[in-house]
């Protein structure tokens, strides 16, 4: 019996909001992907899904095999037997090509625009300055590119690559900082279309 991942969305007020639907799931549609066996499609979920609970995690395949729901998209995935059903939604691994080619296009894009060497040598940038300062350049551009959690590495990979490893750098006592990792040498490009985070 061949088997397939159904998506659903998950709705924590799904009772409040519509209770006369009588449920807290969604159905979104199946991801065009057949799987040999149960064990197979939970081993495939868990790998691309290194961040989430193992699909199997309560170690037995009998009953209904539904993974936990992501904190941030409220996805989550059912094991199901395979009828016929359309398989219209796209494997994890074309979705994982999407975000990935994408990000590092537009993070190459972003470091070229709005961070340059500096002519002071006491000029630094955080770490946690330069996650900031993408996001709002993302939200002014209309860019809408989502670097998946634990992937800020596109920016720090790239930052690196440019402007010479990420390093551990003395803070301002005065602000109660003592150390941070950041770049030095190198500053924000300013202009007067946004304010721009501050160290």
């Amino acid at each position: 019996m061949p088997y397939i991942l159904e998506a659903q969305k998950f709705y924590p007020d799904g009772f409040t909001l519509h209770p006369e639907w009588n449920g807290l799931y969604e159905h979104i549609g199946y991801m065009n992907k057949i799987f040999t066996t149960k064990k197979d499609a939970c081993a495939y979920y868990d790998k691309y899904n290194k961040h989430m609970r193992k699909l199997n995690a309560n170690n037995t395949l009998s009953g209904m095999l539904r993974s936990d729901y992501d904190p941030e998209s409220k996805i989550l995935y059912v094991v199901r037997e395979y009828g016929g059903e359309y398989l219209k939604l796209e494997p994890f691994e074309k979705l994982e090509e999407n975000v990935v080619k994408q990000p590092e296009n537009y993070v190459e894009i972003f470091i070229n625009e709005r961070i340059k060497k500096s002519d002071n040598p006491n000029s630094k940038i955080k770490k946690s300055a330069l996650l900031e300062e993408f996001k709002c350049w993302n939200q002014q551009e209309q860019v809408s590119i989502k670097i998946p959690k634990g992937e800020e590495l596109y920016l720090y990979e790239y930052m690196n690559k440019k402007f010479g490893k990420i390093e551990n750098l003395k803070g301002d006592r005065d602000r109660g900082t003592i150390c941070y990792k950041g770049w030095s040498g190198v500053e924000f490009i300013r202009d007067d279309v946004y304010d721009l985070p501050t160290l």
